[in-house]
């Protein structure tokens, strides 16, 4: 809606409406003030800067006056009609202003969609800002004498922003993108210390350091497909959230819309309105969900979409069909930011006059860390060191002094709450993924002292809590950055065991799937829950997560399992996994997630077997060994299992075979020559010799023969073809089955035998084993 209280007239020379959009400027049309000197509302002022074409002026107040609220300015983005609000003076002698709704086209003409009062014209409107989604984006240049079959003109403030001297006087604004602000991160003002952290405030500048990996980023948006993806990982507090707003800045500043997507949209489809550039920066993608968001990209324009996370750990494995583009988007590991202790002194101010905007009285100079630190880390050792000289490490200091804000705020809801009472409240409300007031209430039935307290002031208290931290469209918020909520969760788990243990219990079964899961992971990362607590609640998600999330929650699952060394439990979740893939794997995609799944069953179900194949594949290719068997193989398993009850058993090895004959035969039906997927082939084969029965041999034997018999006019095919052949005809004399060797070994002779053939060594053997088995089906028809 429109910020009524900005809304003033103007008059010098003309009349009009004008915007206040800083304490001493007012935004209008030009031809409303033809005078140098004017009048407002807000009292006399002088033109300071006016433009023609387009028709616009800004008016300097003699005395500024309060702004009341921030000020977002935005600018179009899409080709559908928007609608529009304005609030003006139609007609000067009037005594109110009025409002006015209106349908905004592209060409930023106006469809009035409200009456006026009484019968005035809309002679006084000009001047008047335009607002769109609560952003503003025009101003009301045009106005026809009668209401009747008449447009009103707007000129966009974008066009406005290309003056360098008025994007000056208005304090260069950053323009949102209207047609997806209901999808954007909101806008955050640091109201506490903690909050000067967030990479969403931008309390200091950009760090140098990353000029190398937004160069690679810079190249990776002006490449040649129309849509394409890319995934940033690092660990927490690394600067990936930071790195995706600077970038978002850039992309902006070359006429590109952007959207940082908030975690709680329902509803893409604002998406497929844009009609420029777009760039998409996801963060958290780990635990978001992206196959939706590939399904809602526009197709007609350029589309790049930036994913953050901390790892790449599998989660991508599991998208789904529709999320190609974004399960096989390219990688870029984010460096450490500060490879030796940093010169603070930079930071040292910024954060100085972040903490007096706070009413805060900071230290003076803060000594630089003795040792590189990861950006979070730096950042929060200024920070604890301009609000105290403690020696304690920094979140803990830093914590301390954001109690100060919480004890604050919870008087002015009319609360007495002890200190350990607060700490442990907001603990839990950083937890919790409340959407509801209901959910709060839950979730702070939980906090001794606040759970006994009368209803009236449990409503207070889930009240206190919303307010501490922006929560979007949810109840509440968490405090941030994470590194800062899992450091008080751990604190408070020491302090309160049971009571965090509950929390977390509640915590895992609301919100969704991928919200809880990313808090299970979180914390267990932070250790502030054990590795019990984490494989419960993820074997809990694993249950009731529907089919397209629940194969990401069970590829954690497994990895937490491996990393407790619980294999024989591992081992049952990839067959899980393997169940899930068989049922998806209706495209290559998910197929070969599937092989995938059945490699790393076979691995873990048989490892000595899983060793000694990936040493045979290393000899002719360390590329495959690393691609296929480093990832899978369970290199601490010897060490978890010597001397402990966890050993491979007959059952568990006779997993392996099956389900590498199951990879091979899939893997096979796609094959189309290409080496790297030759090299599957190999691996696997090679693998199915070791662990398998001979009858799990001959099935790949078969396999292999047929999927490079449909390339054998490829001459390089048909000589692969001719060999299994030979080690089909082998394995076939192995198992007694003399006539179907006899057969083989005939056709891979006759093709030893044809000009120009290769491996003539391999020929005088297999006519050698040809003879062999002659002899044998003769003796035996004696």
């Amino acid at each position: 809606m429109v910020p009524e209280k900005r809304v003033c007239r103007v008059s010098g020379g003309a009349r009009g409406t004008g915007l206040l959009v800083a304490r001493d400027l007012v935004l209008t049309a030009s031809h409303c003030v033809p005078s140098k000197e004017v009048r407002t509302s807000f009292g006399a002022g002088r033109v300071v800067w006016r433009a023609r074409k387009p028709d616009a002026a800004l008016i300097r107040l003699d005395a500024p006056v309060d702004v009341p609220g921030p000020l977002r300015w935005g600018r179009v983005v899409g080709g559908a009609p928007l609608v529009a609000h304005a609030i003006g003076f139609p007609r000067v002698s009037h005594p109110r202003a009025h409002h006015l709704e209106a349908r905004l086209r592209p060409d930023f003409s106006l469809a009035p969609l409200t009456a006026p009062p009484q019968e005035d014209s809309w002679r006084g409107f000009s001047g008047a800002a335009l607002f769109a989604e609560g952003l503003l984006v025009g101003v009301v240049t045009h106005t026809p004498e009668d209401w009747e079959n008449r447009e009103l003109l707007a000129l966009p403030v974008a066009t406005l922003m290309r003056d360098p001297s008025f994007a000056r006087y208005v304090g260069a604004p950053r323009l949102r993108e209207v047609e997806l602000e209901r999808l954007q991160v909101p806008d955050v003002i640091a109201r506490s210390p903690a909050m000067l952290l967030r990479a969403d405030v931008e309390a200091t500048t950009f760090q140098p350091g990353r000029e190398r990996v937004l160069a690679e980023l810079d190249a990776w948006s002006g490449g040649p497909k129309r849509q394409d993806a890319l995934l940033v990982t690092g660990p927490g507090g690394q600067g990936k959230s930071r790195l995706g707003l600077e970038f978002g800045h850039r992309m902006r500043a070359k006429g590109w819309a952007v959207l940082h997507l908030r975690d709680d949209t329902p509803d893409l489809v604002a998406l497929t309105s844009v009609t420029t550039p777009l760039l998409v920066v996801v963060d958290y993608a780990e635990r978001r969900d992206l196959a939706r968001l590939a399904e809602a990209l526009p197709e007609q324009e350029p589309v790049r979409v930036l994913m953050l996370a901390r790892h790449d750990d599998g989660w991508r494995e599991h998208l789904g069909p529709h999320a190609s583009l974004l399960s096989a988007a390219g990688q870029i590991a984010l460096p450490e930011l500060f490879t030796e202790p940093p010169d603070v002194r930079g930071l040292t101010g910024e954060y100085t006059r972040g903490l007096r905007s706070l009413g805060l009285d900071p230290r003076g100079e803060v000594t630089p860390p003795r040792e590189a630190r990861t950006a979070l880390g730096v950042h929060m050792h200024v920070l604890a060191g301009l609000l105290d000289d403690g020696d304690e490490p920094a979140q803990g200091r830093i914590l301390d002094h954001e109690a100060r804000y919480w004890a604050a705020t919870a008087v002015r809801h009319g609360l007495d709450l002890s200190p350990g009472t607060m700490r442990t409240a907001v603990a839990v409300a950083s937890s919790i993924p409340a959407d509801t007031r209901e959910d709060a209430l839950s979730a702070l039935a939980l906090v001794p002292g606040v759970r006994d307290l009368p209803e009236d002031a449990r409503l207070r208290a889930a009240g206190w809590l919303r307010g501490l931290y922006p929560g979007g469209e949810r109840w509440w918020g968490a405090l941030q950055p994470d590194r800062l909520a899992e450091w008080l969760y751990a604190e408070r788990r020491r302090a309160e065991p049971e009571v965090m243990r509950e929390a977390f219990r509640l915590a895992v079964r609301l919100g969704g799937v991928l919200d809880r899961l990313g808090l299970t992971l979180d914390l267990a990362e932070a250790e502030a829950i054990g590795a019990g607590d984490a494989i419960a609640a993820l074997r809990d998600l694993a249950a009731e997560a529907d089919l397209e999330n629940s194969g990401g929650v069970l590829t954690y699952l497994d990895s937490l399992l491996m990393g407790a060394g619980h294999y024989a439990d591992a081992v049952r979740v990839r067959q899980q996994l393997t169940e899930i893939g068989r049922a998806t794997a209706d495209n290559d995609t998910n197929r070969w997630r599937l092989i995938r799944d059945l490699v790393a069953l076979a691995a873990l179900a048989d490892p000595d077997a899983a060793e000694r194949a990936a040493f045979q594949t290393g000899g002719r290719s360390p590329y495959l060994r690393a691609t296929i068997f480093r990832r899978y193989l369970p290199y601490d398993y010897r060490k978890h299992t010597e001397g402990v009850t966890d050993p491979v058993t007959p059952e568990r090895r006779a997993l392996a075979a099956p389900a590498l004959v199951e990879a091979l035969t899939l893997a096979a039906a796609m094959y189309d020559g290409e080496p790297t997927h030759h090299g599957w082939l190999g691996a696997l084969h090679f693998w199915i010799m070791d662990a398998g029965e001979t009858a799990d041999v001959i099935a790949a034997h078969r396999v292999l023969a047929e999927a490079h018999r449909r390339l054998e006019d490829d001459p390089e095919q048909a000589r692969y073809l001719t060999n299994i052949l030979a080690g089909l005809g082998a394995s076939l004399a192995n198992a007694g089955r003399f006539e179907e060797s006899l057969a083989a070994f005939t056709e891979a002779v006759e093709r030893y035998r044809r000009p120009g053939a290769p491996d003539q060594e391999l020929r005088r053997r297999a006519e050698k084993d040809l003879g062999r088995v002659q002899q044998i089906l003769k003796h035996d028809t004696r």
